[in-house]
């Protein structure tokens, strides 16, 4: 017989109220009866059921996070693959659930962020990629709607974010390049919108700069995507430049 909210109310001899601001984590119970409550649930092997108690509460405890256009790609990228990892052990170990949405267009990213938004689907939204005036950051403050973005946002001070630093990243690379006597160093970017993209860009110029080298726009190929065969023909581009070294 499935044990309900009531079952571990009467044995913690407590109000099914009190059971539910428990589960809630409401600061207005005391410890004390928190932990009376959890005894119980764990003797009569209590699950509590998560649409109902998310009906109750008006929270979904569910994440959205969103997966930009060229998503198929991503998720052959260790550094994405690790932050979804990441994301999603910390969900967990919080009480929250992840749910993907891949989207093949811009377009249909931002009709899929309404859409479950609008259905009351997420408590929060978690955007992998930002480009230059993104559309999706600017509808999400314009609700007020909680959301994180991975990368750096045009407006850092406005939005909550976290990111590795691609300017000193890079500026690091072509700096190492430098050391070992290199002096024609070639740079690969791809989607030059993406704030991501431009900041690696300013790190390498940033670099020869401070060693008094010339930038040579010949040496410098932009692609349309971050992926494997565009990746190979900016490099056979570079290579042909004999003056490359």
């Amino acid at each position: 017989m499935k044990v309900t909210i009531k079952d571990v109310a009467k044995e913690a001899n407590v109000a099914t109220s009190t059971v539910s601001r428990v589960l809630s984590n409401s600061p207005k119970i005391s410890e004390k009866t928190k932990e009376k409550v959890h005894e119980a649930i764990k003797k009569l092997n209590y699950k509590p059921n998560a649409i109902a108690r998310s009906l109750a509460n008006n929270k979904t405890r569910i994440l959205g996070v969103v997966l930009p256009e060229d998503a198929d790609d991503i998720l052959n990228n260790p550094f994405f693959i690790n932050a979804m990892k990441g994301m999603s052990m910390y969900a967990q170990k919080k009480n929250y659930y992840i749910t993907y949405k891949f989207s093949k267009t811009q377009q249909i990213e931002r009709k899929h962020l309404k859409d479950i938004i609008n259905s009351n689907l997420v408590d929060g939204v978690i955007l992998l990629r930002v480009s230059e005036d993104d559309k999706n950051t600017t509808y999400l403050r314009s609700i007020d709607f909680p959301f994180v973005v991975v990368g750096r946002p045009d407006n850092p001070e406005e939005v909550l974010w976290v990111n590795n630093d691609n300017i000193s990243a890079m500026y690091n690379v072509v700096e190492k390049l430098i050391k070992k006597g290199h002096r024609k160093i070639g740079f690969v970017g791809a989607i030059e919108n993406l704030n991501m993209s431009k900041d690696r860009f300013i790190g390498y110029k940033n670099a020869l700069f401070d060693n008094k080298i010339s930038y040579d726009e010949s040496i410098v190929v932009h692609k349309d995507e971050f992926i494997e065969n565009e990746g190979q023909s900016a490099c056979n581009e570079l290579l042909q430049n004999k003056d490359i070294t």
